[in-house]
């Protein structure tokens, strides 16, 4: 490794799954570091955000968002939760009713993956 590039403009952008950025451009400090903080949408999908130095080549950053079935946000997947779950059984992107926090896998359609999914957490704390 080289030395640290101090006070070099870093610009931040999201590539990929709709992320946001608390800052699209940082300055290095004395130890070559930049940073910003992604914040993850609720659907469950994978956010890129690419770092791009002049001169430099662009590093990529991953992190993915996984859904949480805790539907009524009390801390407990219950059975309320359930209820909820179940009324959107079925339904598949595109479908106006569809609303893709109850699609737990992230494939488009809430369906038996999904309640695999649900049960497997259900009774459990939503920390």
């Amino acid at each position: 490794m080289g030395d640290p590039l101090q006070d070099a403009p870093v610009n931040f952008t999201v590539t990929a799954g709709g992320g946001a950025l608390s800052d699209t451009t940082a300055t290095t400090d004395a130890d070559g570091r930049a940073s910003t903080t992604l914040t993850l949408g609720s659907q469950p999908v994978t956010n890129t955000v690419v770092a791009t130095v002049s001169g430099l080549d662009p590093v990529t950053f991953t992190a993915t968002c996984k859904a949480h079935p805790d539907f009524d946000a009390d801390g407990t997947v219950g059975f309320a939760d359930f209820v909820l779950f179940a009324a959107n059984f079925g339904l598949s992107h595109g479908d106006e009713a569809y609303d893709a926090r109850f699609d737990l896998d992230g494939n488009g359609a809430i369906g038996f993956s999904d309640f695999l999914i649900f049960a497997g957490v259900f009774g459990k704390s939503a920390s």
